[in-house]
């Protein structure tokens, strides 16, 4: 009978032996995560936002650790315009055998003021599902992903919300050479910083945020590498421009939009120039880009003289596809200078990105450092608009 119960005493103190450390490295995990909760708060208060929330508290014992942050607030530097961002709730949670990985949702609404160009804008968000992962070490955020669906934005403009069926983010550090356990893969350098991939499907814009084609987007995929590293930093604009001066790109492998009536397909590159403002190189493939140029002449975005060139010159460039769909047209599509070209047709002109400096100038209003007088001679100047450093 003592040889039974032994070896059974024995289990039965050998699993409590393994219980009591799991539930030891549980609660290490536990407050690890607070800590690192605690310690990016404080780094974001040193630099000038307010960060609080009502209560912190870890729950999911014993198959994850989850960490939820009630009525988390953010108030934004003044020195940026102010505002502020609210939400019920915030849940962090990670696997104790896999703290690095971590998935953040944050149900409910979502509100947001903000100001953007004098205007205040205070906006109430809400997804039907948004999830954010990520993958974290030392140095900080490695990769993530981001799926969103059913989101519903109110107060954008005045003419109603901004809606989106789906939206799927992945931005993957180098790609295809992470270490993976289940696929025995060591890691090694691909010599590619990251790769990123957007899909989205179903966005819908209000009248005032529309876009010169439709009402908003039916469907865009994007995938995308990164071969330069952005440097590190604070000061974005500053990071941006040594990225740029290094010979950063993005090598777009595939774009696809359609926004009826209008469907293209292309490859290309972006960068930027001096005024940190992108400018593109593509090769693209267009369908219905006759309907496409009577929607930007109706709604005064090119002028009737210009829309019927580019009909013509166009049109004469335009091939019947093998499948026997529309009319396809195969161009150069680039931007230079904040303008957008479709072969040598200009179509439209682009918002300037700022970066929180000045706004870029406008297509031509780049001036050559020289006049002419009314003898015809040429007459030397200084340039009235120079790069920002």
């Amino acid at each position: 009978m003592n040889n039974r119960i032994l070896p059974a005493a024995a289990a039965v103190a050998l699993i409590a032996v393994v219980a009591a450390i799991y539930a030891g490295l549980w609660v290490l995990a536990a407050n690890a995560a607070k800590d690192a909760v605690r310690t990016w708060a404080e780094e974001r208060r040193t630099e000038g936002y307010q960060v609080w929330w009502s209560e912190m508290k870890t729950t999911g014992f014993p198959s994850e650790v989850q960490l939820t942050l009630t009525e988390p607030q953010v108030r934004f530097p003044e020195a940026d315009g102010g505002g502020g961002w609210a939400a019920p709730a915030v849940r962090i949670t990670a696997k104790p055998w896999r703290p690095s990985h971590l998935t953040v949702t944050a149900p409910g609404e979502h509100v947001l003021n903000f100001v953007h160009d004098r205007r205040v804008y205070t906006t109430r968000s809400q997804a039907g599902e948004a999830a954010l992962t990520l993958d974290v070490d030392g140095a900080g955020v490695e990769g993530g992903a981001l799926a969103v669906r059913s989101l519903r934005i109110d107060g954008l403009a005045p003419g109603g919300p901004v809606e989106l069926a789906s939206l799927d983010a992945v931005f993957e550090p180098n790609p295809g050479g992470r270490a993976s356990v289940y696929e025995r893969q060591e890691e090694r350098d691909t010599g590619i910083w990251a790769a990123f991939d957007v899909t989205l499907k179903d966005l819908r814009l209000p009248r005032d945020l529309a876009l010169p084609i439709g009402d908003g987007i039916d469907e865009l995929t994007l995938r995308s590498i990164i071969p330069h590293a952005l440097p590190d930093g604070v000061d974005l604009r500053g990071r941006l421009r040594q990225w740029s001066d290094e010979g950063g790109v993005v090598e777009v492998e595939r774009l696809t939009l359609v926004a009826d009536p209008l469907s293209l397909g292309a490859v290309g590159t972006v960068a930027l120039d001096s005024w940190l403002q992108p400018q593109a190189a593509f090769t693209t493939q267009l369908r219905g880009f006759f309907e496409a140029l009577e929607q930007l002449e109706k709604k005064g975005i090119i002028r009737a003289r210009d829309a019927s060139i580019a009909k013509v010159v166009l049109g004469a460039m335009a091939k019947q596809p093998p499948d026997g769909g529309p009319l396809a047209l195969e161009l150069p599509l680039s931007i230079q200078e904040r303008m957008l070209y479709l072969g040598p047709v200009a179509l439209l002109q682009l918002p300037p990105l700022r970066w929180g400096g000045d706004a870029p100038p406008g297509p031509g209003e780049i001036k050559p450092g020289f006049d002419i007088g009314p003898d015809g001679k040429v007459v030397p100047r200084k340039p009235k608009i120079t790069a920002p450093q």
